[in-house]
């Protein structure tokens, strides 16, 4: 899908819209039809198609694999390729096995981006104008709303009631500050309403927000999202129509790897040259494979070696 505009509000936009349609979506599975008793629960949601399965070629995943095996058999094909009939239980076992692999590569890619986010703030300054960003909001709950970045791409909770119960009151210029007061929920908005006066907040409305990460040596860092303005973030909104208002992903990543290079090979390189001799370094550049953080694995084990350091 594209957008109809390339301008931030639209985008977002998009996004929310998006994310709405898909709600009430549940997340695919894969079953073996001889262990469902109506056909009724063979539907596809989103193709809105009564019976499918996907049948691409099966060089990713196993389960295209094991569809290509059992049209083989079907058409009473016999040979290496063919894995023969196989009975329903067995093949309902493998349909939950692919399932669990299935969701523990989304939560290994969920939190494969949450450690990077949190690398990529770990030492920016609250105050830095990149931690300022506008904010969309594209869902409500009782104690606040969700909250989506077209800046970075993120999303979270923005609370709007603080750990001491006051909640946000917004001032004339649409900065806010905290007072005593209530929050309530209804189907299109949450209400903010103290005896200074009250604010509701609705779907696809803007804010300023602040981006931070919030440390614990319990639980992995995270991003939080506070309210500073109840109003757009005009930097992020007035960007001439064409310009991207996302930090280019390349920027990004080698911002992030700059910093774990110089955090893993600032105490190693010296320990190296000491063993290996003062020539070690000239022998490693023109013979020596490339350096582990220049690959994705490499990275990624950069970033485990910091989490660990951080604790």
């Amino acid at each position: 899908a594209r957008f109809i505009g390339d301008d931030v509000e639209t985008q977002a936009t998009f996004y929310i819209l998006t994310a709405m349609a898909s709600k009430p979506m549940q997340l695919a599975k894969y079953f073996c039809t001889g262990c469902l008793p109506e056909e009724g629960m063979y539907h596809h949601y989103a193709l809105n198609v009564p019976l499918y399965t996907h049948f691409t070629s099966p060089i990713r995943r196993y389960a295209d694999v094991i569809v290509h095996r059992l049209l083989l058999a079907a058409i009473g094909v016999e040979d290496e390729r063919s894995a023969g009939v196989i009975k329903n239980q067995d093949l309902e076992e493998l349909s939950q096995h692919i399932n669990n692999r299935n969701r523990a590569a989304q939560h290994a890619q969920r939190a494969s981006t949450e450690l990077f986010q949190a690398l990529y703030f770990k030492d920016k300054d609250p105050e830095d104008e990149c931690c300022m960003a506008d904010a969309v909001i594209f869902s409500l709950r009782t104690n606040g709303v969700l909250v989506f970045v077209p800046k970075y791409g993120v999303k979270g909770p923005l609370h709007l009631k603080d750990k001491d119960g006051l909640v946000v009151f917004v001032e004339k210029d649409g900065t806010v500050s905290h007072t005593s007061g209530t929050l309530t929920r209804n189907e299109f908005e949450v209400v903010a309403r103290s005896t200074r006066g009250s604010t509701a907040f609705r779907p696809f409305q803007h804010l300023t927000v602040r981006l931070s990460l919030q440390k614990s040596h319990a639980h992995p860092q995270s991003l939080t999202f506070t309210l500073v303005a109840a109003k757009p973030y005009k930097p992020d909104l007035e960007r001439v129509k064409g310009e991207s208002s996302t930090p280019a992903r390349t920027d990004v990543v080698k911002e992030v790897q700059s910093s774990s290079t110089e955090t893993s090979t600032s105490g190693s390189s010296r320990d190296t040259t000491t063993a290996m001799g003062s020539e070690f370094p000239e022998l490693l550049c023109e013979y020596g494979q490339s350096r582990s953080c220049d690959t994705l694995y490499g990275l990624m084990e950069v970033f485990r070696e910091m989490s660990l350091a951080e604790v």
